[in-house]
């Protein structure tokens, strides 16, 4: 997982905010769909989040490209993880409260924001509604099981003439060649529901309308197709951690082993990729 795009939705106001390989690419298998009440908590990675998911620069780099599109005045963020984006957001005069399924995820969050922060799920957020002026997402609307509704739970709190702002998962990499083998994968396993049109799309049945798109900067890591591959083989990422074993044989080894078969595969590659923000 790397950086990604930011769409800005305005409806009370509002602002939310795979390219396969060449070839045929994997066959999509028959996965189970998500249903209401199974949102995706990060219980299990707590402990590495920041480590694989690019940390305090992950963190700054967000907060720089969503930061333009809020309103003045605090933000609610739902789904804050370990709180690497909202204390940026503090540390640039937002005082920031923070929302997330995963207590483990929350307790690392309490270390950078103290007690402004809650176990909460986005569709029943604990607060009022119309009672804050932003409300930030950024890298959830992949796991959650009804987009829309989660859009039109998480606006309810937002304030006439307020501000949502989206940051989908789904790094806009550049096309190198650890993003042709893993893309194929990640387009199988996890088909995006949530890029910026189909965000536009569902903010209309939310009574909410995209007022702007934009990108983030971009954000740079090194990794080795070795490495990536052991990450892979770890199920650092979410959409790894349940898969039958029939799905996990046919679409996630031959990905592990053409990583490993690239040239020079212990040799670290500079990688770059931007979000979107709606």
């Amino acid at each position: 997982v790397g950086p990604g795009r930011t769409a800005v939705l305005d409806g009370t106001d509002i602002a939310a905010g795979g390219n396969r390989a060449a070839g045929t690419g994997p066959a999509r298998p028959s996965l189970r769909p998500m249903t209401r009440g199974e949102s995706v908590t990060f219980d299990r990675i707590a402990a590495d989040y920041d480590a694989t998911r690019g940390g305090l620069e992950r963190g700054q780099r967000i907060a720089a490209g969503v930061v333009d599109w809020l309103r003045p005045g605090p933000v609610v963020e739902v789904g804050v993880g370990t709180g690497v984006i909202a204390r940026e957001l503090v540390d640039r005069g937002h005082g920031v409260v923070g929302v997330d399924l995963s207590l483990p995820m929350l307790t690392r969050a309490h270390a950078r924001l103290g007690s402004c922060i809650a176990v909460g799920d986005g569709y029943r957020l604990p607060l009022r509604p119309r009672s804050v002026p932003n409300a930030l997402t950024v890298w959830v609307t992949q796991l959650v099981p009804d987009v829309g509704a989660f859009l039109a739970s998480v606006g309810e709190v937002v304030a006439p003439r307020g501000r949502l702002v989206i940051v989908p998962a789904g790094i806009q990499t550049d096309r190198d060649e650890i993003d042709r083998v893993v893309r194929p994968m990640a387009e199988v396993l996890r088909p995006q529901r949530d890029g910026p049109d189909q965000l536009a799309a569902l903010a209309e049945g939310a009574d909410l309308r995209v007022v702007e798109r934009a990108t983030t900067g971009d954000g740079v890591w090194s990794i080795s197709p070795a490495e990536q591959a052991d990450q892979i083989a770890a199920r650092s990422w979410s959409m790894l951690w349940d898969l039958p074993d029939d799905v996990w044989d046919e679409i996630v080894v031959p990905t592990i082993a053409a990583l490993r078969a690239l040239p020079e595969p212990d040799r670290r590659r500079d990688r770059a990729g931007r979000n979107d923000v709606v």
